[in-house]
């Protein structure tokens, strides 16, 4: 049996219902939410979020300005200059650029030990499931004897 639950109205959290009156009291006494980001804050300590928290920033890798509490996620997720590797080769490179270096460096060929063909390094996973088999393919889990760059 699912415990009934309620959302506070001041913070939204979901409560369950047996601690809903405790948690209101609480809620409306010693939290506000923010008008900016919609996040709940104590309330003595709003000022100081909202001079922190929104204070603009500017993106040391693009230059973008945006609020401070967005920044770690714009640099990990959303920046274009931020800094990824090519699954092929290793090589770091700035996001706006993968895709371009992905289908330049993908269709780079290596020879492959068991069969003597040539095969480029975006079709080496469907080349393992039938190299060695006859050109079948091979049931998943299966041991792989293809030696190239695996």
């Amino acid at each position: 049996m699912e415990e009934e639950r309620r959302i506070c109205k001041n913070c939204k959290r979901d409560v369950a219902a047996v601690n809903f009156s405790l948690h209101e009291a609480h809620c409306m006494r010693f939290l506000a939410v923010c008008p900016k980001c919609e996040e709940p804050v104590a309330s003595k300590d709003m000022k100081e979020h909202l001079a922190k928290a929104h204070k603009e920033v500017r993106c040391m890798l693009c230059h973008q300005m945006m609020q401070q509490y967005l920044l770690e996620h714009h640099e990990a997720e959303e920046c274009q200059e931020r800094s990824v590797k090519c699954h092929f080769c290793e090589l770091e490179l700035p996001f706006h650029k993968l895709q371009s270096h992905l289908d330049a460096c993908g269709s780079r060929t290596t020879m492959c030990w068991d069969c003597g063909k040539y095969v480029m390094h975006k079709a080496q996973e469907g080349h393992k499931l039938t190299c060695q088999t006859g050109n079948k393919p091979r049931a998943p889990g299966e041991f792989h004897t293809c030696r190239y760059l695996c």
